[in-house]
């Protein structure tokens, strides 16, 4: 969780900037959702990357080494292609 660390970042320089409690915890609630979900983002596009890889080997295998369903293989898969910036 290598959020907290930029969000503990983001609070000490509201204090030193001088933001009042309330303004700086409602500061700090939104930038912690914010780093977060951009963490779990990154999270699942590599488990998503890892589902293109594996389907190559059937998908019944893809979703054993995944620890999913295998329908839930496809979903990666299909997700992974849908947000991709490389060109096919």
């Amino acid at each position: 969780m290598e959020w907290i660390a930029e969000a503990d970042k983001v609070e000490k320089f509201l204090i030193s900037l001088g933001v009042p409690d309330a303004t700086r915890m409602s500061v700090m609630s939104q930038v912690s959702t914010l780093l977060a979900r951009a963490e779990n983002e990154a999270v699942r596009a590599k488990r998503d990357a890892r589902a293109v890889e594996l389907l190559g080997r059937g998908r019944m295998e893809a979703a054993e080494v995944l620890g999913v369903a295998p329908s839930t293989v496809y979903k990666m898969v299909h997700r992974s292609r849908k947000f991709s910036t490389v060109s096919r």
